[in-house]
């Protein structure tokens, strides 16, 4: 019986002794991870200040537009929502509004109808603009828009080069924007050989 005793006596202790050596050997790995942890979050709160001092300058680092109150920045953002993200005018004013606060920067906020002014004297730019005189259009003529009494005839360019798959809206260009109470054939090929002025149409 004495040796029973002994053996299972020796038993526990060594048992006692291996799981001592596990919560020793457990907390020493505790520290280490705690340590690196520290010291990772550190370094990313060094990161996180060292970003918003550099997106502090560079929102402030657009010019301010001529005649404009608002900086190229705000009028670029707002116009591209418009366009691009197919926010309302409201919507955007909105968007600009949340920005401002989620960044924590004070921003001078533009009116919905401000931001739908200068939509639309980008869309007068992009009809306006110098087109490139290499390019050999073909061209989509649209006469089936009413607006009241009145017709709207739309002239689309697509460059010939692109006929490698289905077309999208981003495919053409506005060559020619008319409007009058009828159009007829002798009309339209008037109108197209204006364009054929001005752009290299085949």
């Amino acid at each position: 019986m004495g040796g029973k005793a002994e053996a299972r006596l020796k038993d526990s202790r060594d048992t006692w002794k291996k799981k001592a050596r596990e919560k020793e050997s457990q907390k020493k790995n505790y520290k280490k991870r705690i340590t690196e942890v520290s010291s990772s979050r550190d370094a990313w709160k060094q990161k996180y200040l060292s970003l918003k001092r550099q997106s502090i300058v560079v929102g402030k680092s657009y010019e301010k537009v001529t005649h404009h109150t608002y900086d190229s920045g705000i009028i670029w953002l707002s116009v591209w929502m418009q366009l691009i993200g197919k926010c309302s005018f409201r919507s955007c004013r909105h968007v600009i509004i949340a920005l401002g606060l989620y960044l924590d920067v004070t921003l001078r906020i533009p009116s919905a109808s401000s931001i739908r002014m200068w939509t639309c004297k980008y869309g007068y730019y992009e009809h306006h603009k110098q087109k490139d005189e290499q390019i050999t259009w073909a061209i989509i003529a649209d006469e089936s828009v009413s607006i009241g009494q009145e017709r709207l005839l739309l002239i689309l360019g697509l460059n010939e080069w692109k006929f490698d798959r289905a077309l999208c809206s981003s495919d053409v260009e506005v060559l020619g924007l008319e409007i009058a109470t009828s159009w007829t054939s002798i009309t339209i090929s008037q109108k197209i050989s204006q364009l054929k002025e001005k752009h290299n149409i085949s």
